[in-house]
C-alpha cells in the first residue's frame, strides 16, 4: 500500500507541526504500506501558496499511478487534491488537528471568512474514506456539523518518543516551558522565572515557531533542548485566546515529550490533556494563576518520593499508550478496516 502524504506544512521548520508529520511517517510505512510527503516548502506568502497548490495538483494526477490512498493533513481549500484524488478512484483520509472555522472566529477579521471555509470543509470531509482527529472535541464537531458517521471517525492523539534509557529521578530544581508565542503573553512566564530563581529553582523558556520578542526577554530560541536539566515541564495558554482556539482540545506535541522525558506536566485548565494528566498522576492542572503554579512546584521539591513516582507515571504512559509507533500503528489499522 503506497500513500501519499499532503500537507502545507514545511516540515523542514521546526514547529510542533512538523514534528508531528515527521514521527508519524517514520513509523507509518511497515511490511505493507510505504509513505511519501509532499508539502509546503518556505515562507508562508501569497506567491508560495499559490506554487504549492498549482505543485500539489500536478503532483496528485501525474503520480496518480504510483500511489493507492491520499492522506490529507487538512488545510483551507484542499478540496480540489481531494476531488481529483476521488476521481481518479484514489481513497483520501483526511486529519484534521483543529477546527479551522471556529479558530477563525476568535479573529474579527476572519469571521466573515469562516463560513465559507466550514461549507468547503464540509464538502471535503465528505469526500474522505475516513477522518483522523486529534482529539475526541474535534471528532464530535465534524460527527454533528459535517454529518460524518462516528464509525468513520478516529481519534488518534500527538505523542512522544520512547527513550532507550530514562534520564529522570534526579533532583535539578528545573522547570522548562515551550510555547508559541500566540500561546501566551511571555512577561507572565518570566515573572513566574524571577519569582523561583529566588527560590534556587530555573526556568528556562523556549520559544519555538513564529513571532516577535522583545530585547529583554530572557528566552531561548529554537535550540536543541536537553531535557536532563528539567523536572517539570510547564504548558501554559492564553486565557481569553486559548478558550476559543482550544475549545475543541488540543494535546501539545510538547506535552508528550515532556511525559516521555520523564518530566512532571503542569498544564492549563483548558485543555483537554488536562483529563490524561490527572488520570494518570503524571502531574498538575492550573488556572492560570502564577503563584499558583509556583506553590505547586515548591510542594513538590519537598516530596521527592511523589516526584520519583509521577516521573515514573509520565515515562510509562508513553509507552503504554502513546508513543509514535503505537499511535500510527492505530491509524493504519484503521483504515485497512474501512478499506476492507
Amino acid at each position: 500500500m503506497k500513500v501519499i502524504y499532503l500537507t502545507n506544512v514545511d516540515i523542514e521548520k521546526i514547529n510542533g507541526a512538523s514534528v508531528h508529520i515527521k514521527a508519524f511517517t517514520r513509523y507509518f510505512p511497515t511490511d505493507t504500506s510505504d509513505c511519501e510527503v509532499f508539502s509546503y516548502k518556505g515562507e508562508k506568502c501569497s506567491i508560495n501558496n499559490i506554487l504549492f497548490y498549482i505543485s500539489s495538483l500536478f503532483f496528485i494526477i501525474l503520480r496518480f499511478n504510483e500511489f493507492d490512498i491520499l492522506y490529507v493533513r487538512y488545510f483551507p481549500f484542499c478540496y480540489l487534491q481531494i476531488l481529483i484524488a476521488r476521481i481518479m478512484d484514489k481513497p483520501v483520509f483526511i486529519e484534521y488537528n483543529a477546527v479551522v472555522e471556529e479558530e477563525m472566529k476568535s479573529h474579527n477579521k476572519k469571521k466573515r471568512v469562516s463560513s465559507i471555509v466550514r461549507f468547503i470543509s464540509k464538502i471535503s470531509a465528505r469526500m474522505a474514506k475516513g477522518i483522523i482527529v486529534l482529539s475526541r472535541g474535534i471528532g464530535h464537531y465534524i460527527k454533528e456539523e459535517y454529518k460524518i458517521p462516528y464509525r468513520d471517525i478516529h481519534v488518534s492523539s500527538n505523542g512522544g518518543y520512547i527513550l532507550e534509557q530514562k534520564i529522570f529521578s534526579v533532583k535539578r530544581r528545573g522547570v522548562i516551558a515551550i510555547n508559541h508565542i500566540a500561546w501566551y503573553d511571555l512577561t507572565a512566564i518570566i515573572d513566574i522565572k524571577n519569582r523561583l530563581k529566588q527560590q534556587n529553582i530555573g526556568l528556562d523558556v523556549y520559544v519555538s515557531g513564529m513571532g516577535q520578542c522583545e530585547s529583554d526577554y530572557d528566552i531561548i530560541r529554537d535550540e536543541k533542548i536537553d531535557y536532563k536539566f528539567y523536572d517539570f515541564g510547564l504548558i501554559m495558554i492564553d486565557e481569553n485566546y486559548g478558550r476559543d482556539k482550544f475549545k475543541f482540545g488540543v494535546r501539545p506535541i510538547k506535552y508528550f515529550e515532556y511525559l516521555a522525558n520523564g518530566l512532571i506536566t503542569i498544564v492549563p485548565d483548558i485543555s483537554d490533556i488536562n483529563a490524561i494528566t490527572v488520570n494518570n498522576c503524571t502531574g498538575y492542572i492550573h488556572s492560570g494563576d502564577r503563584q499558583s503554579i509556583i506553590n505547586v512546584l515548591l510542594s513538590m521539591y519537598e516530596d521527592e518520593n511523589k516526584m520519583d513516582q509521577m516521573q515514573e507515571n509520565a515515562y510509562k504512559l508513553i509507552g503504554r499508550q502513546y508513543d509514535w509507533k503505537r499511535l500510527s500503528k492505530s491509524i493504519e489499522h484503521f483504515i485497512n478496516g474501512i478499506l476492507r
